[in-house]
């Protein structure tokens, strides 16, 4: 490991966070392998998988010093096998809903009250602030109705209704 965790998390955070917010506005999930792949470039060297969780919570840190009403946009990095965060994102979804206890439940109640976190991450309108606020960086905005044309232009194509499911199902998978 050519790297610090204070290295990889300073340098790692604005590159999870434009991804992160990337994935909520397809409303999907996102690997820490996916974002390590991001992180490699910039900061040249590999990095170990099991890091990446260290530069997203360090990332939420930063986020709930700003706005402590944010869901848990880290919930939205998840293993590439479970397709399940880590159970380091267990205490930011227990501060965001009490009667979660997410490193204590089965894999198939995980997936279960993930919707809702996960939902309310999709809805969070404050992503593009937090990340200038926070990182100094700009992510792009996406509008509800945008992704509501897009959905809908999915199940049309296809001609299923199941189509226009949002496409955070990746979980299931």
């Amino acid at each position: 490991m050519s790297y610090t965790i204070e290295s990889l998390c300073e340098l790692g955070m604005p590159i999870a966070m434009a991804a992160l917010v990337e994935a909520a506005n397809r409303r999907e999930t996102i690997t820490y392998k996916d974002i390590a792949e991001r992180i490699e470039p910039k900061l040249r060297s590999p990095i170990a998988g099991e890091h990446v969780g260290w530069v997203v919570g360090r990332m939420m840190d930063k986020i709930h010093d700003i706005d402590q009403t944010a869901p848990p946009l880290n919930a939205l990095c998840v293993n590439g096998t479970t397709k399940l965060p880590g159970d380091g994102a267990h205490e930011w979804i227990k501060s965001y809903n009490q009667k979660i206890d997410y490193k204590h439940l089965s894999k198939p109640k995980k997936r279960e009250v993930l919707l809702p976190v996960y939902e309310d991450v999709f809805k969070f309108k404050k992503w593009p602030a937090l990340a200038e606020k926070a990182f100094d960086i700009n992510v792009p905005e996406h509008s509800a109705r945008q992704r509501k044309g897009e959905t809908e232009g999915k199940a049309q194509r296809s001609g299923s209704a199941m189509a226009a499911l949002p496409r955070v199902m990746n979980i299931f998978a």
